[in-house]
């Protein structure tokens, strides 16, 4: 993994993140669910390994080029299920042939006894035989089952597209987007709330949905897995976010859910030699897919779901406990926004699927073309899942310390409507108001007077003996009327 990012971030002039995240993404969507992972033994917390990712960059930044060429890894896996599918489908095509003429000789012969019979049988005894040799009928000329095309990625980001895909694909897919901006749309409007509750089911990879509609009926699914990898500019992603820190509706946990959203904070040391990526590192991701792929992991065809799991060794469990206890430890610093600590709270589920996901790797077999059994996690894959998820919180940090942002974006709207704020005002005035774009929360309209504050337009009004007052600086007001 760390040759392939560290090729791609070379071959493009990118941040080996652009490289890192699509990665990540796609060996956990090509997982799914043949194997889980569980902290420990008697934990009721069973972990697929998906991962919803997106990587944050201005335009030209490298991020696309990258995307569109590790599309390349899931070339054999597509044209097999291709190949695969052709054969299935020749075979259904013959068989219904099959069966029709088989119809056909049996509702021919069931003719002749009928007419046999006819005339020896009183009414009701004929009615009862008729009724049998339909039955008959009706057995032999059951049509098979039509194949289903495997599928691995999609680009359709719409709701019935994504649920119909999901329904017939029970190992999960990958939700391929190289642009975020059709996939926020489609969460818009009174559609948009039934869409958002749809994805957040199919985040855990065990929820259960059904859409009712009068043209297709009833459509359901179970156990759906979805991975989400994504591409845009900060210009899409940031007024979301924002919204979501602000306590809007978007803060149902969607956008906390994209455990991987990484923006680079800086590029000077990308290098400007671009090269290109070596075809045989290519055909090794390719193989390492494709053996994932083949593999059953040693479980049983018929076990349930979430019986197929392993748990965290007893090492590495000591190291998942370590780190969690530092990420909970947010919960207390009152400086840290509540939507990121709760955010920080759902990498509980993050470092248990990194860890998997890198015994998976370190169990492949590039020689003999297969990956290995595996019993538990290991103390490395969770030292190495730490580390990774350390590096992820501080970009998440990077794209959610948007708080100063937010505080500035408030404290601009207040100032566009102070003239309508009486002379002496409190944060509860402000609040009170309902201003569109502005929360009322009386503790983001306190932070965003003190943006003002800070910048002299605003002072404590004096002899305020009860709550605190704030008033427009008479010299900001002087200095305008002159």
């Amino acid at each position: 993994m760390q040759e392939t990012v560290r090729s791609f971030s070379k071959a493009y002039c990118c941040p080996p993140e652009f490289a890192f995240a699509p990665l990540l993404t796609m060996i956990g969507s090509v997982i799914g669910h043949k194997i889980h992972v569980k902290p420990e033994k008697n934990s009721d917390l069973v972990i697929a390994p998906n991962f919803w990712a997106i990587s944050i960059g201005d335009s030209g930044a490298g991020k696309s080029p990258v995307h569109l060429r590790m599309r390349e890894f899931f070339c054999p896996l597509n044209d097999k299920a291709l190949s695969d599918y052709e054969d299935a489908i020749e075979r259904y095509e013959a068989l219904k042939k099959i069966r029709k003429e088989r119809e056909k000789t049996v509702s021919k012969h069931i003719r002749q006894r009928i007419t046999a019979i006819d005339k020896t049988l009183d009414p009701i005894e004929k009615r009862k035989m008729e009724e049998l040799l339909a039955s008959e009928v009706t057995e032999n000329s059951r049509q098979p089952q039509k194949p289903t095309l495997v599928r691995y990625t999609t680009n359709k980001a719409t709701y019935a597209a994504l649920q119909h895909i999901l329904g017939e694909n029970h190992n999960g897919i990958l939700m391929d987007l190289e642009e975020l901006k059709l996939f926020i749309y489609q969460l818009r409007g009174s559609k948009g709330f039934e869409y958002r509750s749809f994805l957040l089911e199919c985040n855990s990879g065990f929820g259960q949905h059904d859409i009712d509609r009068l043209n297709t009926g009833t459509t359901y699914a179970s156990n759906m897995l979805l991975s989400i990898f994504a591409t845009t500019q900060p210009s899409v992603i940031y007024p979301h976010i924002r919204n979501t820190l602000k306590g809007s509706e978007e803060n149902d946990g969607l956008w906390q859910r994209f455990n991987i959203l990484l923006h680079p904070k800086t590029t000077d040391n990308v290098s400007s030699a671009s090269g290109e990526v070596e075809v045989s590192l290519i055909s090794k991701v390719q193989s390492l897919f494709s053996s994932i792929n083949r593999c059953d992991f040693g479980f049983q065809p018929n076990l349930g779901l979430k019986e197929r799991s392993v748990c965290l060794s007893d090492r590495a469990l000591g190291v998942y406990k370590q780190w969690y206890r530092e990420i909970t430890s947010f919960k207390s610093n009152k400086d840290v926004h509540n939507v990121y600590q709760n955010y920080l709270l759902k990498y509980r589920t993050l470092v248990p699927k990194l860890a998997l996901l890198f015994e998976v790797v370190e169990s492949f077999d590039d020689a003999k073309q297969v990956v290995g059994p595996i019993k538990s996690v290991s103390e490395t894959s969770a030292k190495k899942a730490v580390r990774i998820a350390k590096f992820l919180e501080s970009h998440a940090r990077h794209v959610f310390d948007v708080r100063t942002n937010v505080d500035t974006a408030n404290a601009i709207l207040i100032l566009k409507r102070i003239d309508r704020l009486p002379s002496k005002f409190s944060a509860r005035d402000i609040a009170q108001k309902n201003w569109s774009g502005l929360n009322t929360n009386t503790d983001e309209v306190n932070r965003a007077i003190m943006v003002l504050e800070s910048a002299l337009v605003v002072r404590k009004a004096t002899n305020c003996r009860q709550k605190p007052l704030w008033e427009v600086n008479p010299y900001i007001t002087e200095a305008g009327a002159q």
